[in-house]
Parts: structure tokens; C-alpha cells; sequence
């Protein structure tokens, strides 16, 4: 009898164990399935990242190409620098712009002159400008 209580005990504690080995089968059926979600959101970031890091590749090579024509182009550089910063121009230095740029800005007018007030009096103050500042 005694025995017999003491396997009906065991027999118990094995139905527990049992329930319990079900219960994290199914919690780890649970995990898995949360794991493969997960797996495939970081697939796709990553995916995401490899885009954005050959995009960021690429704005680098354009700007570095801009960066080297700039550095090439002193007449695009000094224009910048003189719209920029032009307390900083120096007059010998920077009046043979001045000029080339007054010199533009006279004849985009004159072509415009339709379109611009007083359009003779701009010319004539652009000229004179130009004169004052040793061009021809």
C-alpha cells in the first residue's frame, strides 16, 4: 500500500511535469515565432541601411567632385566668396570681378531695358561705375 501511494505520487508529479514540459514547449514555440519576426525586421533594416550607406557614398563622390571643380574654378570660388563675405574682398583683389560683374549686370539691363524703370539712368550709373573703377 504503501508503495502504491508512493507511485500514485510520482504518478502525479510525472502528469505535472508533463503539463509544465507542454507549457514551455509552447512558450518556446512562442519565442521562436517572436524570433523569426524579429530576424526579419533586422533584415529589412539592415536592407535599409545598405541603402542609406551607398546613397550617403554617392552625395559624398557628388560633393567631392563639386568640392574639386570649386577648387579648380577660382572664378566661381571668388564670385561666392565676394556674395558671401564681401567686407572681406580686397579691392585689388577682388575689383577685376567687381568690374566683370558690373560689366554683366550692365548688359543683362540693357537687354531687359523693357522691363526695367529708368533703365537708361541704370545704364548710365553702371558705365560711370564701371569707369570709376578702372574699366573701359
Amino acid at each position: 500500500m504503501e508503495a502504491y501511494g508512493k507511485v500514485e505520487a510520482l504518478n502525479e508529479k510525472i502528469e505535472k511535469l508533463k503539463l509544465e514540459a507542454a507549457t514551455i514547449e509552447g512558450k518556446i514555440e512562442q519565442l521562436k515565432k517572436t524570433q523569426g519576426q524579429y530576424e526579419a525586421r533586422n533584415k529589412t533594416i539592415l536592407e535599409q541601411f545598405e541603402a542609406l550607406n551607398a546613397k550617403a557614398i554617392e552625395v559624398g563622390r557628388i560633393v567631392g567632385t563639386v568640392e574639386q571643380r570649386l577648387k579648380k574654378d577660382t572664378l566661381a570660388r571668388d564670385i561666392l566668396n565676394l556674395l558671401q563675405n564681401p567686407t572681406s574682398a580686397g579691392y585689388e583683389e577682388y575689383s577685376p570681378l567687381v568690374l566683370v560683374l558690373l560689366k554683366s549686370i550692365s548688359v543683362w539691363a540693357n537687354m531687359n531695358k523693357s522691363k526695367v524703370s529708368y533703365s537708361i539712368l541704370l545704364d548710365k550709373n553702371l558705365e560711370e561705375a564701371i569707369r570709376y573703377l578702372g574699366g573701359n
